[in-house]
């Protein structure tokens, strides 16, 4: 029996024997009623309005709430679940219908209530308030849909034609994983502290990313599921390369792909040494060549520090990119000596203080003599012996150059070699000096250990080598008798 509200024109005294039927759609109707005296009577009358009403679709929400859902077999928001309430005051819906549109409104899926497999369940109980389900797989033809927006829209309508206002919202279908990248203290190669910032950045095409899961292992067998952020602090394993790993998971549960990145954990302080122009004594030249070796356990050189002072004052020191040569520049003669101290990459600087040290020799030798037969100012011989001396404070005298000319291109010149003496004293004995009489120089230049050419000193002998050529003798005067 279809239950219709009525109004009759007619008040009707007595009792009620039977139902209200109708004939037809028309406004006839007749009453079966016992009257007074007893007597089942039947009135028919006309004047009277039926009123159908509209069904109505209340209480709309969703599973997941927000109608985001994931497809992607995870156990994770896999399906969506659209709830519904149907009120009909006048009748049971008969017609129940859900359905799915892209963004352009192309039909996509069509879930009804009197399809062969139903996936709404709306149970028929001839209430006029039910409860309906609707679910949602993300198929359509069965397959799943691109990722995207969709529409759902609900429909009813009531056996006499009625239909309920529609109920529409928006789907988000989302199987497309998040993406995004990692920094290790934003991008750092180095680091001499454990602890150190993960820098994090991820996007997604539909929802938004949820979760990180972060590892020390590229196999995330090992590791956690954390709120998703931007930064997070993160403590390394050990010394030497450590890599750090992620993947994003957006709010319907699609994971990413791995991400990582890697950065070298050095504690230790850089070791070395420096030498000028490869170790050597001496140099007659401010300009000199520092030469650095350094060592460290994993981390490269990003500088050097030198200076030609031990307390590196500000305005005495210069800091250069490490490289294993150096031009530097030195000032005056004596001794000089070059400190150094090493940083690496990640700012280690060198405990111990590295040095270095040269002569700096820019003066000849600068005491000289030469003295022939021990300044005799005779001599009735062409080979004589040369007494010399010479000083040199600072890389000592290294050789000598002794000739008969003061041109030293001579036939007698002669170089001897010493073993970089600061005061030197010797005789050349057999010294041949120029052929025949008269006075005879010799010559001699001293040369230091660095090649500093001394002024040219000398000395002068008078060789004799003629007998007296005349003679006279006479007894008393030349007297012939005595």
């Amino acid at each position: 029996m279809k239950k219709i509200k009525f109004i009759l024109g007619l008040v009707v005294m007595g009792s009620l024997i039977s139902g209200i039927t109708f004939a037809g759609i028309t406004n006839f109707a007749s009453v079966e009623y016992m009257n007074l005296a007893g007597e089942d009577t039947t009135t028919s009358f006309s004047n009277f309005v039926i009123a159908y009403f509209q069904p109505g679709i209340s209480n709309v929400s969703g599973n997941p709430p927000d109608f985001k859902f994931s497809p992607n077999n995870d156990a994770n928001k896999d399906t969506l679940t659209i709830n519904f309430t149907i009120v009909d005051t006048d009748s049971i819906a008969e017609t129940i219908a859900v359905y799915i549109y892209d963004k352009v409104m192309n039909l996509v899926k069509t879930i009804k209530y009197d399809t062969e497999v139903p996936l709404t369940y709306c149970p028929e109980t001839g209430e006029t308030k039910v409860d309906c389900v609707a679910t949602w797989n993300g198929d359509s033809g069965g397959l799943i849909v691109p990722s995207d927006t969709y529409i759902y829209k609900i429909e009813v309508r009531d056996p006499e034609g009625s239909e309920a206002i529609p109920n529409t919202g928006t789907i988000v279908l989302d199987i497309t994983p998040p993406f995004g990248a990692l920094l290790i203290n934003n991008g750092n190669i180095y680091t001499n502290i454990l602890n150190v910032t993960l820098n994090i950045s991820a996007s997604d095409t539909h929802t938004f990313p949820e979760k990180m899961f972060l590892s020390y292992v590229s196999d995330f067998s090992t590791g956690g599921t954390l709120s998703y952020s931007l930064t997070y602090p993160w403590t390394l394993l050990e010394e030497g390369v450590n890599t750090v790993y992620i993947k994003f998971i957006d709010y319907v549960g699609n994971i990413s792909e791995g991400y990582s990145d890697a950065i070298i954990y050095d504690p230790n302080f850089p070791t070395g040494s420096v030498s000028i122009n490869s170790d050597a004594t001496y140099t007659d030249t401010t300009g000199v060549v520092l030469y650095f070796t350094a060592i460290n356990t994993h981390t490269d050189f990003d500088s050097v520090v030198v200076s030609n002072t031990s307390t590196f004052v500000a305005d005495q020191i210069e800091t250069h990119t490490y490289s294993n040569t150096l031009p530097w520049g030195l000032t005056g003669d004596g001794e000089k000596i070059v400190y150094v101290k090493f940083i690496d990459k990640e700012g280690n600087i060198s405990l111990t203080v590295y040095s270095n040290s040269i002569i700096v020799d820019l003066t000849p030798p600068d005491t000289g003599l030469i003295s022939i037969n021990n300044k005799d100012t005779f001599t009735n011989s062409n080979t004589v012996t040369l007494q010399i001396s010479a000083g040199d404070t600072l890389s000592g005298v290294a050789k000598m150059v002794i000739d008969n000319t003061s041109a030293f291109n001579s036939d007698k010149v002669n170089t001897y070699t010493f073993n970089n003496t600061t005061s030197y004293n010797t005789e050349v004995a057999q010294w041949v000096l120029e052929s025949g009489d008269n006075t005879k120089t010799v010559y001699v230049k001293f040369i230091d250990a660095v090649g500093n050419v001394s002024s040219v000193y000398s000395d002068s002998i008078i060789v004799d080598l003629t007998s007296p050529d005349t003679g006279l003798i006479s007894i008393n005067n030349k007297d012939t008798f005595t």
